[in-house]
């Protein structure tokens, strides 16, 4: 008997055996779950790992601390940064303005003069 063969066989029988044979597969399937995580936890308690991931892992966990301690003595100049650059944002554009001002204003008069000195002659 193949698995196709046995696939048409299950979707044959009526649905309230279908739904207790997915149950039983699924009770199977977490027991073999359940028993691999109790070996596995089993080894981890009684000492599996060697020193060397030990100490390996506690290397990763101060480098860790330290680029945290880091990032976390970093943030008051972050948001003085971030302050001074709003604040300053906020006043440059009145600033801009004030010094185009002239600026456009010395144009259109050196326009309206040369316009108004052509006309006269």
């Amino acid at each position: 008997m193949n698995l196709a063969d046995w696939l048409e066989r299950i979707q044959r029988k009526p649905h309230q055996e279908r739904l207790k044979l997915l149950w039983v597969c699924v009770s199977i399937s977490m027991f073999i779950v359940f028993c691999f995580w109790l070996v596995s936890l089993n080894s981890l308690i009684k000492g599996g790992g060697s020193e060397t991931q030990s100490a390996q892992s506690q290397q990763a966990l101060d480098s860790a601390n330290k680029s945290y301690q880091q990032m976390k003595s970093q943030v008051p100049t972050l948001w003085q940064t971030l302050k001074a650059s709003i604040l300053g944002s906020a006043s440059q554009p009145a600033e801009d303005s004030k010094a185009s001002q002239p600026k456009t204003n010395s144009i259109f008069k050196d326009q309206t003069s040369s316009s108004t000195n052509s006309g006269q002659e």
